[in-house]
């Protein structure tokens, strides 16, 4: 997982996402929580190339984790 908003909108568990972080990202301001703890906010700090390896299968953490991932490192050069 490497986006607390994916995480929140997409996976079957948000339920625990609003305990964690106060609330749903999308009031009272909690949204600046969500993205501090997101690694993608971050992914302008990766210059290794990195190897992305994902499931469809997996309920728990969407595959647009992996495009978001792909496309940012990609978008930075690293790939």
């Amino acid at each position: 997982m490497n986006s607390w908003f994916d995480d929140y909108s997409l996976s079957d568990f948000n339920l625990q996402d609003r305990f964690l972080f106060g609330g749903s990202p999308w009031k009272n301001g909690y949204a600046i929580a969500y993205a501090e703890q997101s690694p993608i906010t971050y992914v302008s700090a990766i210059t290794t190339s990195t190897v992305i390896l994902h499931d469809t299968g997996d309920a728990g953490v969407p595959i647009a984790n992996a495009y978001a991932l792909y496309h940012a490192l990609k978008g930075n050069g690293t790939l």
